[in-house]
C-alpha cells in the first residue's frame, strides 16, 4: 500500500484516496481541470481497499481536492501539504520531469527544496521590491472615478503607499449579468474604460498625479475570461471556448456570465497581448496583475512577459498563484496568504513563533532563489482580517505584514477595519468603503 500521494506514474501523477467507510464515487478537482469535480473519476483498487487515478499533469504548482460521493470535497489525507491561499486545498508541484514535489516543513537553507537549488527567478527592477501595494476598486473607493482617486493620493502618501493595483474599470458585460453593476471581471471590451468612471483624459490626468507622486499603478487584467458577450464573441467565436454543443462558455464551475479564451488560437494571444500594450503605451501603467494565471498555459505567459517588456523594461507581472515556475521566465510575484493563516494559528496556540518561522523558510527555500512573494491578510477572496482574527489582533498582524520578507499587499478599508465588504461579490451591487466619508 502506498503512503504518500501523490506519486509520479508511467503515464503521469498518481493519485490514490483509501477509505474505511463504504463509497460510491471519488473524484479529483483542481487547477488541472478547472476545477470540475464531476470529470476525472477515480477507479477503485482490485483489492477494494481505495481508489486511484493517473492524470498527465504539466510541470508547475497544482491545488486540488477529492470530491467524495459527488458532495464532499476534501484534502488528500495522504498529502501533507496545504495551500497558502487560505482556501485549504491540497498542493503538489510538478517538476518538468515529471516527479512530484511536496513542501515540508523540514525544507530550509540547510536543505533545500529541488526549486532553491537549481533555480534562480528572473530579476525584477527595484521599485517592486520596494513596494507597498494597496488594492482597490474605482466605485467603491470615489464617488467620482479617476478624478475622485486622483484626489486620494495624499491619503496614500500618509498611509505609506507607493503602490496602487486598481481591480478592473471596463466596461462590465450585460449577458447573465449578476447584481446591479456585474462582476468586475467580466469584462465586455478589454480596450474600454467603464464611463461611471470617466475618460482616457482623466484616467491620465490620475496616473500622471500618481507618477508625479511617486506612486506606481498597477493594471489587473482577467487573463482566462471575458463576460459572455464580450464584443469578440459574434465577430471571432474562434476566440473562445466551445462546449459539447458548440456553445461559448467558461470551462469552470458557477461561471456562466463568462466566456473562456481558446489559448490555441494564436491570434486570440496576440489580440489580448496588443490591448494590454495599449494600456501600458497609451496610459503607462507600471505592471499587470493576472488574475487565474494559475489555470493559463505557461508560455503564454512568457509571451506577455517578452512581449511588454519590449514596450516598457521595468514593467512588473503578478501572478495570482503559488506556483514556483512562474518565477523562472513571466512573473515578478506570486502570491503568498501564509501570514493570514499562520498568525492565526499563532493566536489559537497551535503554533509557536518558531513554528511560525520554520513554516515561512519552508516556502522561501522551495521556491527558486531571490523569488519575490506577494504577502497577505485579505484578498478579494477572502473574509476581512479583523473578523478572521478578531479585531484585537488586526493590527499586530498588519504590523507583521508590512516587516515580513517579501511585498506586502493591503485589501482596501484593511487599514481601519472596514467591516461591510465580504468578498469581491460585494462589488456586484452598491458597495463603499466610507473612506471618502471619513
Amino acid at each position: 500500500m502506498l503512503t504518500k500521494s501523490p506519486t509520479k506514474g508511467t503515464k503521469g501523477v498518481r493519485f490514490v484516496y483509501y477509505t474505511d467507510t463504504p463509497v460510491d464515487s471519488v473524484a479529483l478537482a483542481g487547477t488541472f481541470n478547472n476545477w470540475n469535480g464531476d470529470r476525472n473519476y477515480m477507479n477503485r483498487m482490485e483489492d477494494g481497499t481505495g481508489w486511484e487515478i493517473e492524470l498527465p499533469i504539466f510541470k508547475g504548482r497544482h491545488l486540488y481536492k477529492f470530491v467524495v460521493n459527488g458532495e464532499a470535497w476534501i484534502l488528500d489525507p495522504l498529502n501533507p501539504s496545504v495551500s497558502e491561499d487560505a482556501q485549504n486545498n491540497s498542493a503538489i508541484t510538478v517538476t518538468e520531469d515529471g516527479d512530484v514535489l511536496i513542501r515540508t516543513n523540514d525544507i530550509s537553507i540547510s536543505h533545500p527544496g529541488y526549486m532553491y537549488e537549481n533555480f534562480m527567478a528572473l530579476p525584477s527592477p527595484e521599485w517592486i521590491k520596494k513596494s507597498v501595494i494597496y488594492e482597490l476598486h474605482l466605485r467603491a473607493f470615489t464617488d467620482t472615478g479617476f478624478r475622485g482617486l486622483a484626489d486620494k493620493i495624499s491619503y496614500f502618501k500618509e498611509l505609506g503607499i507607493n503602490t496602487l493595483w486598481l481591480m478592473p474599470f471596463n466596461e462590465v458585460g450585460q449577458e447573465r449579468r449578476i447584481g446591479t453593476y456585474g462582476d468586475p471581471y467580466a469584462v465586455k471590451d478589454f480596450y474600454s474604460i467603464d464611463p461611471a468612471f470617466g475618460t482616457k483624459e482623466d484616467v491620465l490626468f490620475f496616473m500622471r498625479k500618481s507618477h508625479e507622486n511617486g506612486i506606481r499603478v498597477i493594471l489587473d487584467w482577467v487573463l482566462n475570461r471575458a463576460s459572455a458577450d464580450h464584443i469578440l464573441t459574434k465577430s471571432h467565436p474562434e476566440y473562445f471556448t466551445h462546449n459539447d454543443q458548440g456553445e461559448i462558455y467558461y470551462d469552470v464551475p458557477l461561471r456562466e456570465y463568462f466566456a473562456g479564451l481558446e489559448f490555441s488560437n494564436r491570434d486570440m494571444r496576440q489580440y489580448v497581448i496588443e490591448a494590454m500594450k495599449y494600456w501600458i503605451t497609451e496610459f503607462d501603467f507600471d505592471g499587470i496583475r493576472l488574475d487565474d494565471s494559475d489555470i493559463t498555459p505557461y508560455d503564454f505567459l512568457t509571451e506577455i512577459k517578452q512581449a511588454l517588456q519590449e514596450v516598457k523594461s521595468d514593467l512588473i507581472l503578478i501572478s495570482q498563484s503559488y506556483d514556483e515556475y512562474h518565477h523562472l521566465e513571466s512573473c515578478d510575484l506570486t502570491y503568498n496568504g501564509n501570514p493570514r493563516i499562520l498568525i492565526r494559528q499563532m493566536i489559537e496556540g497551535t503554533i509557536t513563533q518558531q513554528d511560525f518561522i520554520t513554516i515561512h523558510n519552508s516556502y522561501k527555500y522551495s521556491f527558486p532563489k531571490n523569488a519575490l512573494r506577494m504577502n497577505w491578510l485579505e484578498e478579494k477572496e477572502q473574509s476581512r482580517i479583523y473578523e478572521y482574527l478578531g479585531v484585537e489582533h488586526a493590527g499586530p498582524a498588519a504590523s507583521i505584514l508590512l516587516t515580513l520578507e517579501g511585498v506586502p499587499l493591503v485589501m482596501m478599508g484593511q487599514e481601519f477595519n472596514e467591516n461591510t465588504m465580504e468578498t469581491w461579490t460585494s462589488l456586484f451591487d452598491e458597495y463603499k468603503t466610507q473612506l471618502g466619508f471619513i
